[in-house]
């Protein structure tokens, strides 16, 4: 389907033919007396919080495989065995929130659970946006596909987009795309010995150390902004205990469309720039690196990526550096930011891949 039109086609088929989300989750729960979490690591907290916002009904229990979580609160709700689960898993609705939906899914059913879905945190908040999906937006998503480089990556957009719309039908579409190698596929990104490379969302330096193995240890420059004063303390540490450190700068800041102080919130996958309790200053990579050399920028920034590309579009547009960009934090942002990128260099290669089992770590990659 490498024809435009012929996906636009695909597309209002599709769409036209959606069900409703948290219709279909909301129904799942009034026709079970139990509702149960399964996983209480880092996709529950999130999804916790937007089932409670947009759902608006209780969860009984959550259900973990480690029995150190039995009997204890997460979020105020108790942990239960498994054992204790297959007690009333016939009174129980079981939505996964882990990494491995799909071994825990076979698990569950192995062990006669008979109502067992993945709950999708995106897919709940976006049920009301793809309710009232615009022309426009239509046109974006469809100009999108449009630009894509290689099958592969027209491949992930439809089922990204697939997942999306019906989300019920097509719970483990993704896993089948998920790849390693996050931020640098080798099909793609050609690293050389004089790398000047941006990590915009540095975290604790994971990014740094996976860079560093693969360029050897050889390259001009490495500049990290983060913006948590956790993580960059962390992150810090871990510099000043690298045998090579001399090219490698840290900001304490975040990367943003202006240079300003603003507000977030922090989480291990629920982060938010813009909203929140905690502030931070941010700059725009236009300011912070005006005189320097850039071949690269990576940005993972909690949904604040497409207004840190418009701090940094006098960079793009005269260096023209490799990007590798995530895109799953915002629904939208899967197209807007491949058509933005675009727009400031129509020579560049756009790409999309994908690196979980779940519908986190969707990058964008850019190239000349």
């Amino acid at each position: 389907m490498k024809n435009s039109n012929d996906f636009k086609q695909w597309f209002e088929k599709l769409y036209k033919n959606r069900g409703n989300y948290t219709d279909f989750l909301r129904n799942l729960v009034k026709t079970h007396r139990y509702t149960v979490f399964y996983g209480c690591g880092n996709i529950f907290e999130p999804t916790q919080r937007a089932w409670e916002k947009y759902m608006g009904t209780p969860i009984d229990f959550c259900c973990d495989q480690n029995p150190q979580k039995w009997g204890k609160h997460f979020n105020g709700i108790k942990c239960i065995s498994p054992e204790e689960l297959f007690k009333i898993k016939e009174e129980s609705t079981v939505f996964i929130t882990v990494n491995d939906a799909a071994g825990v899914y076979k698990y569950l059913k192995e062990n006669k659970v008979d109502s067992v879905n993945v709950v999708y945190n995106y897919g709940i908040v976006s049920s009301r946006y793809l309710s009232k999906l615009e022309s426009a937006e239509i046109d974006k998503i469809c100009q999108t596909y449009n630009i894509l480089e290689d099958d592969k990556s027209r491949n992930l957009f439809r089922a990204i987009i697939t997942h999306f719309i019906d989300t019920q039908n097509n719970q483990f579409i993704l896993s089948g795309f998920s790849e390693n190698n996050q931020y640098f596929p080798p099909d793609i990104i050609s690293l050389s010995e004089h790398e000047s490379f941006v990590d915009a969302g540095a975290y604790t330096g994971d990014t740094l150390i996976q860079f560093l193995q693969a360029v050897s240890d050889r390259f001009d420059n490495y500049y990290a902004f983060e913006l948590d004063n956790v993580n960059f303390k962390t992150l810090h540490n871990k510099v000043l205990n690298l045998k090579i450190n001399s090219n490698i700068v840290l900001y304490n800041k975040g990367v943003w469309s202006e240079t300003t102080t603003i507000n977030y919130s922090f989480g291990d996958l629920s982060s938010a720039i813009g909203v929140g309790e905690k502030t931070a200053s941010v700059i725009t990579l236009d300011e912070a690196l005006a005189e320097k050399d850039v071949s690269f920028i990576k940005m993972d920034i909690e949904g604040a990526e497409l207004d840190a590309l418009k701090g940094a579009k006098n960079i793009i547009k005269r260096q023209k550096p490799a990007l590798a960009i995530c895109v799953y934090h915002n629904l939208q942002d899967r197209w807007e930011i491949p058509l933005y990128i675009k727009s400031l260099v129509p020579e560049y290669k756009i790409y999309l891949r994908h690196h979980s089992n779940y519908e986190y770590e969707t990058v964008c990659y850019a190239k000349i």
